[in-house]
């Protein structure tokens, strides 16, 4: 029983998580929103999310076990968005906006969805109900690719001059090439932090249901 509580509860935040994305993901739609982190992760997440819920139901109605591969992918989404989450509150919101940052960037709408609920939501519904399968020796870093991608491709079109940002530490040209190199190390290590510190509480903490087994 306690196993099919936490089931129905991870389809349904996944739900929840897909309700979200569509609401602030489609109406922004646009391939020049590609280039940002943000779209990016939440996109990823999104995917997710809907393999996650469409398994889960699987699991469900006929008991068959959720794959690894499938927790894997709702792992790294939650590491991305959870960066997504930290980087917008510690860095874009009071580094580059200013006093009116967070208002922007947490507050209002469809930046709260994307910066703050969704990122936070899928990493309680990760860390609370779908705790199972292990997660393979490579989790974390399979969980850090999508951001080492990401950094390296923008970094090389900003360099080559084919593209500006779009985020402020990304302008290599705008800022003395040290300054990029702590930035670049500062970024992926704190991914790195992150799916290591997620992997942890993966590992070492299960939220307990009541119920019988």
């Amino acid at each position: 029983m306690k196993k099919k509580l936490r089931l129905l509860a991870a389809f349904a935040c996944n739900l929840a998580i897909l309700a979200l994305e569509a609401r602030t993901i489609l109406p922004l739609w646009d391939w020049g929103t590609l280039p940002f982190y943000t779209q990016d992760s939440n996109l990823f997440a999104a995917a997710a999310c809907a393999l996650a819920a469409v398994l889960q139901l699987r699991s469900l109605l006929n008991g068959k076990a959720f794959p690894r591969w499938a927790r894997l992918l709702k792992y790294m989404a939650a590491c991305c968005l959870t960066l997504t989450m930290l980087v917008v509150t510690l860095v874009l919101a009071p580094v580059y906006l200013g006093a009116d940052g967070y208002r922007q960037l947490l507050l209002e709408e469809p930046a709260l969805s994307l910066h703050l609920l969704c990122p936070l939501l899928t990493l309680a519904s990760f860390l609370l109900f779908e705790t199972e399968p292990a997660l393979p020796r490579r989790a974390v870093a399979l969980a850090v690719l999508p951001t080492l991608v990401y950094g390296a491709a923008l970094g090389c079109l900003n360099g080559l001059g084919m593209f500006d940002g779009p985020y402020p530490f990304l302008r290599v040209h705008a800022q003395p090439p040290l300054a990029s190199a702590l930035w670049a190390l500062a970024i992926s290590g704190g991914a790195a932090l992150i799916a290591w510190l997620i992997r942890l509480c993966a590992d070492r903490k299960k939220f307990s249901l009541p119920g019988k087994n």
